[in-house]
């Protein structure tokens, strides 16, 4: 069985940030979370501002690396898991740069986005096989995972909880998260909350008591939105 990589809300539209500002250069950053029983939770994404990027890839210096492991470490508590970068108008796998720099430099974890200029205006987000894909910005962005130990290299299993919030908004509303920002401040402070209390229910599993607060909080969402926007 794959391991697990479940991803905080933040980590994934970090990424994304990420590949869309560099695009069509390739994008890189560092991961921090926590290991578990099964994979990994990665709860923080910071892309690597000094790195020198073209299209067909990017270097960064292991100083600066370590400048920002230090600054989570001392900031936020979390472990350093691994790397993130992307591919131009590429598959999200592993070439034999990418994976004799992961055996060289002994990473846990590296993170592989594919990003493609993409005519859908769905922001659905989907699960492919073992990894996620979205449309962002009208941008076609595919993440896969893959973890590294002493038996090799093998495919993780992502999960993305907050997903299913993107995809109500667009299923019920037809509304990215693009639309919410034009929300009075007082309304919008009030959604991210709402938003947090579904990211903390969602990543903890499925019972009654999980199911009844994210059937609570998405409808006081539906409120809020149901006064501002029209569709």
């Amino acid at each position: 069985m794959p391991k697990l990589v479940e991803l905080k809300r933040g980590v994934v539209e970090v990424i994304v940030t990420s590949l869309i500002e560099v695009y069509p250069k390739e994008a890189v950053g560092l991961i921090f979370g926590t290991k578990t029983f099964n994979g990994y939770r990665c709860d923080i994404s910071v892309p690597l501002q000094e790195a020198e990027r073209d299209v067909f890839g990017c270097s960064w210096g292991l100083l600066h690396q370590e400048r920002v492991k230090k600054a989570i470490f001392c900031t936020l508590g979390y472990k350093f898991l691994g790397i993130y970068h992307s591919h131009t108008d590429a598959p999200a796998t592993l070439s034999k740069a990418d994976t004799s720099l992961l055996r060289k430099r002994n990473y846990p974890l590296c993170f592989v986005g594919e990003i493609s200029k993409n005519a859908d205006k769905k922001q659905y987000w989907l699960e492919t096989k073992l990894g996620i894909q979205g449309n962002v910005q009208n941008f076609k962005i595919v993440m896969n995972a893959f973890a590294i130990d002493e038996d090799g290299i093998e495919q993780a299993k992502i999960k993305f909880p907050f997903m299913t919030i993107y995809n109500i908004l667009a299923e019920k509303f037809g509304i990215s998260f693009y639309d919410i920002i034009s929300l009075p401040d007082n309304d919008l402070q009030r959604i991210q909350y709402l938003f947090q209390k579904l990211d903390y229910h969602l990543g903890r599993g499925e019972n009654e008591y999980r199911r009844q607060k994210i059937a609570y909080a998405l409808k006081n969402v539906e409120n809020v939105l149901r006064k501002h926007i029209r569709r």
